[in-house]
């Protein structure tokens, strides 16, 4: 009865909605009749739609309430996690400074919070606007960025008429889009000047310290005399750490060029091999810890920064390469298979107990040799007759076989990619000679081949003490053994293979165990295995996930919630528990400030979705959202056919959706076989203000723009370099003992930039007058050391006997893509005119000719 009076109720809204539809069309048409002037019928006509817009919010609005509320009256619940409480489980302090009520407000948000700006990195966006025509409409000049050129002199365009209409249409777009951008954070009525006062006042606080948690979300807070003292503790170990007494970057760099070289030269590598390995502007490593809040004591797990270093690449081609050797049975590769195979398993459990094993700091304690060992006798057999020795610059490698040649380049490249890895912590440089660091991209591929070969070993044994079943995912490992196994007796077993290779176990409780992410619980009344599973927390979770204040795009957020219910899906084996662990999630969400309809709306999306993908049709329910996700699917297969290009734009509200939209649509229109795919980048977080790791030395950053004073003229010179900054300004006369002396200290530039996807593979030739440019893909070219200074800088020291300001150089611009920083790099030339520049920029400038002048607000 009450369903029969709900359908007529909104039977008779849709009929009055259609009657009040027409009506409103009707005096709209009457009102335009007696308008003739189309600029104030236009006018009108936005007045209408933005009357409406605003009403329309009002009325969705209030009654989001009274629907939130009628679910409240209906299922009220408590939460699990009210702000306070969310407070105090998110913010840890450890350190000696109190912390007031608005300071632990301030910080409760997470590290990841980002806070709406008026502001955003215009250089970036004319980059990014600029290599868009350039992908979709090619080049539309010769002039070379070396030449010579008055500074009144214009450069002459060869644009078709179709590059000239795309691109007044393309500046159009990002005109409106600049307009709309600076109104758009202020109507969101949020004054966060007081907070942001007070995280600046945090962060400059040096005698605490505050990052991350080591697993979860959160903050901790700390002495850091206490973070420095734990992470010296970690480093000083002789056995795994060595004390270098200066940076050797730029020489490891070169000697692997060397060595590249010579392997493409003995096809040992492919040509593509050989550039994806090699290094440009490499940077030292970084080390910085992580607090295990779980754990007695507050230790630090180590991490590394590698990305950007020497041997980064070369460790990520040694991964595919090796992949193949981690492949095995016990592994786990995925949580979700995992689950899935234990509920077949078809053991008695009442003759049957489950143990979870746990390898102590596997990472930093693989033996490193022993693991190299074992890789080289898999790829080629044990040592031949020819008995190669170690392989140095002064022997010669032709004296062996091929199979002991390749066995000994492929020795080289790992060690050189494991022990040769330097990093920087707290103002000196350390080489990890043993283990593997937390954060290269091998060290899950050495950790697996070596356990594996522990496991091979050891597993007779281990099944003749009671072991039924084994699986393991990385350092984790789920066991079933018999009721009478001694589990001290396996420990025993498994921690008598390598001294440095020791594990931990715990039995089950009450027939349940934690593993992973994943909590276990067995049935004793059958005689098959009845595994029940739901999501396990440990006690430190803080029930912090991102905030729906958080001014990024709310298809993040989305995501992240819809990502916790898909898991709560495939891991729940009931009804029962599924839906315990919706209304766990619905809780959590609600003290993040989602709200209801939008926590409801992904679960049934969610749902939909995974039922979908599972092609049980008589499962799926039969509404709307079906249809839309069938859609959507069938829209994804096309969209995958077609060529991918990706652009970096600004967050920066709804704005940014339009601009996206408009992006698209205007790629379609010029390439109908390109998909443009718009990324839209959030202002910083608030991790920018509390850096983990080490500011690298100005001296050896790279990918930048760079700005040179002379001391006794207001002559300056602005450039560009992917190599570090040191090597270019040793072309430029600079000594090579004031550079380091001078700019060890950490960067002034307040530039944050984002890993930006590669666009295309163009890069400038060196400023030599009579070379000829060439802006399309091209062999990465082979640094040759220069006989002669060819600097404009140089020239101007050594003709008006000045000195130059090595000392106070800035960086203006840093970028990843090296047709986005020549774009940058001609910003800048045109925005100071530098004297000592004898271009007027780098590379043209089409979309936006006045470059920054007439785009961004004064």
């Amino acid at each position: 009865m009450h369903r029969a009076i709900l359908l007529d109720e909104i039977k008779r809204k849709k009929y009055q909605l259609t009657t009040e539809h027409h009506h409103y069309n009707h005096l709209k048409s009457e009102t335009f009749t007696y308008i003739n002037n189309h600029i104030i019928l236009i006018r009108v006509n936005k007045i209408i739609d933005n009357f409406v817009s605003h009403h329309q919010k009002i009325w969705t609005t209030t009654h989001q309430t009274k629907l939130t509320n009628l679910r409240f009256h209906q299922n009220p619940r408590t939460i699990a996690l009210n702000p306070p409480q969310l407070i105090a489980k998110s913010v840890k302090n450890f350190s000696n400074r109190i912390l007031t009520t608005v300071e632990l407000e301030a910080l409760s948000n997470g590290l990841d919070y980002v806070y709406p700006s008026t502001k955003y990195d215009y250089e970036t966006f004319i980059s990014s606007i600029e290599c868009l025509f350039v992908n979709l409409l090619g080049y539309c000049t010769d002039k070379h960025d070396y030449d010579e050129k008055d500074s009144d002199e214009i450069p002459e365009y060869k644009m078709t008429p179709k590059q000239l209409q795309y691109a007044f249409k393309l500046r159009n777009i990002c005109d409106n889009f600049n307009k709309k951008a600076h109104n758009t954070p202020s109507k969101s009525k949020v004054n966060n000047s007081t907070t942001s006062k007070i995280l600046l006042s945090l962060s400059k606080d040096k005698s605490i310290y505050i990052t991350r948690p080591d697993k979860g979300r959160g903050i901790v807070v700390m002495n850091r005399t206490d973070y420095i003292s734990k992470m010296n503790n970690i480093i000083n170990d002789p056995t795994t750490f060595k004390l270098i007494p200066e940076d050797c970057t730029i020489k490891q760099e070169d000697r692997l060029i060397r060595k590249l070289r010579k392997l493409k030269e003995t096809k040992f590598i492919s040509d593509e091999e050989f550039k994806y390995c090699y290094p440009t502007g490499s940077i030292p490593a970084r080390m910085y810890g992580l607090p295990k809040i779980h754990k007695t004591g507050l230790p630090l797990r180590p991490i590394l920064s590698a990305s950007g270093t020497y041997n980064y690449k070369l460790a990520k081609f040694l991964v595919r390469r090796l992949s193949h050797l981690r492949k095995h049975k016990i592994l786990i590769t995925d949580t979700f298979l995992f689950v899935d195979e234990l509920h077949k398993l078809k053991f008695n459990m009442k003759k049957h107990r489950m143990i979870s094993f746990d390898v102590v700091n596997l990472f930093t304690n693989v033996p490193l040799n022993d693991t190299i060992e074992i890789i080289l006798d898999q790829l080629y057999g044990n040592l031949c007759q020819c008995k190669p020795l170690i392989f140095d610059n002064t022997q010669n490698i032709d004296t062996l076989c091929k199979t002991c040649e390749n066995r000994t380049n492929m020795k080289w490249l790992l060690e050189t990619a494991t022990t040769k890895t330097h990093f920087y912590f707290n103002g000196q440089y350390y080489l990890q000679i043993d283990g593997v660091a937390i954060g290269s991209p091998l060290g899950p591929l050495l950790a697996d081949i070596y356990l594996i070969h522990l496991e091979q070993q050891l597993m007779k044994k281990l099944k003749s003490n009671g072991l039924v079943y084994w699986k393991r995912y990385v350092d984790d490992t789920f066991a079933i053994v018999r009721n009478k196994a001694n589990a001290e007796k396996l420990k025993t077993i498994l921690n008598s293979f390598h001294p440095k290779i020791q594990f931990t176990y715990e039995e089950e409780k009450d027939n349940q165990l934690s593993f992973l992410d994943i909590n276990i619980t067995h049935a004793t009344t059958v005689r098959c295995s009845q595994f029940s599973t739901t999501i396990y927390r440990k006690p430190s979770y803080t029930g912090l996930i991102l905030k729906w204040t958080s001014f990024v795009p709310t298809h993040y957020k989305k995501s992240a919630l819809s990502s916790m219910i898909y898991r709560a899906i495939r891991i729940c084996s009931t009804h029962s528990l599924l839906h315990d662990e919706f209304m766990f999630i619905k809780d959590v969400a609600l003290a993040n400030g989602y709200p209801v309809n939008v926590i409801e709306q992904q679960i049934r999306k969610t749902l939909d979705r995974f039922y979908a993908k599972q092609n049980k049709p008589e499962m799926l329910p039969q509404s709307n959202t079906s249809k839309t996700i069938e859609t959507k699917l069938s829209s994804e297969e096309n969209t995958n056919k077609k060529e991918v290009l990706l652009i970096d734009i600004p967050y920066v509200g709804r704005p940014t959706t339009v601009l996206g939209k408009r992006l698209i649509n205007l790629a379609s229109n010029i390439q109908p076989h390109i998909h443009l795919q718009p990324i839209p980048r959030p202002p910083p977080s608030l991790q920018a203000l509390f850096p983990r790791k080490d500011p690298i030395p100005n001296y050896l950053q790279s990918h930048l723009v760079y700005n040179i004073k002379c001391n006794d003229c207001d002559a300056s010179y602005i450039g560009k370099t992917n190599r570090q900054a040191i090597r270019r300004f040793r072309e430029h006369g600079a000594p090579q003992e004031q550079l380091i002396h001078t700019l060890s200290s950490p960067s002034t530039s307040t530039i944050i930039t984002l890993p930006l996807p590669s666009l295309c593979n163009l890069r400038r030739s060196d400023r030599n007058k009579n070379k000829i440019i060439n802006y399309f893909p091209k062999e990465i070219p082979i640094c040759q050391p220069e006989l002669t200074i060819k600097s404009a800088i140089y020239d101007h020291k050594t003709e008006f006997i000045h000195t130059i300001n090595w000392k106070n150089w800035r960086i203006l611009a840093k970028d990843s893509h090296s047709y986005r920083l020549l774009i940058k790099e001609s910003l800048a030339i045109q925005q100071q005119q530098p004297k000592l520049n004898k271009t007027i920029s780098s590379i043209p400038l089409i979309v936006f000719p006045d470059g920054l002048t007439g785009f961004k607000p004064k």
